[in-house]
């Protein structure tokens, strides 16, 4: 982060705008919103703040940490588990899924968000979520 202004004004509205978009187009059929939203909001801050104090980078990304990328992980799955759930116990979901399929599903998705969220591309507000739900799509099938 280099601290310009078109910086502060757009990750904020991208932030924003994903938020929006995952809740009009997936929030209460399928877990894909929800599942993206809870590995953004979830993963990528762990990340943000366990990356600031260590100091093993990633081989791929010197600008990226190993803890970073493993506390995307993890708090992205946990998030992303937990409200998958929360919702599947709602029944807002087209279909029944099965909680082996909702935990894999979830861990999946985590692993793809920490993944992307590693790789040295400019606005993970965007490509997180996005590479979450094109994997929750393909791996729930709705």
């Amino acid at each position: 982060r280099s601290g310009r202004r078109q910086e502060l004004l757009s990750g904020p509205l991208l932030y924003g705008a994903v938020h929006v978009v995952a809740t009009v187009l997936f929030w209460t059929s399928t877990p894909s919103g929800v599942i993206a939203i809870a590995v953004l909001c979830f993963g990528d801050g762990a990340a943000e703040l366990a990356g600031r104090r260590a100091t093993a980078k990633l081989w791929h990304n010197r600008k990226k940490t190993w803890a970073g990328s493993f506390a995307c992980f993890v708090a992205g799955a946990v998030a992303a588990t937990a409200y998958a759930f929360l919702f599947q116990q709602m029944g807002t979901y087209d279909r029944p899924v099965g909680a082996g399929e909702l935990c894999a599903g979830a861990l999946l998705c985590a692993a793809v968000g920490a993944a992307v969220e590693s790789l040295p591309l400019e606005g993970d507000n965007f490509t997180v979520p996005v590479a979450v739900v094109v994997t929750s799509v393909w791996f729930f099938s709705f």
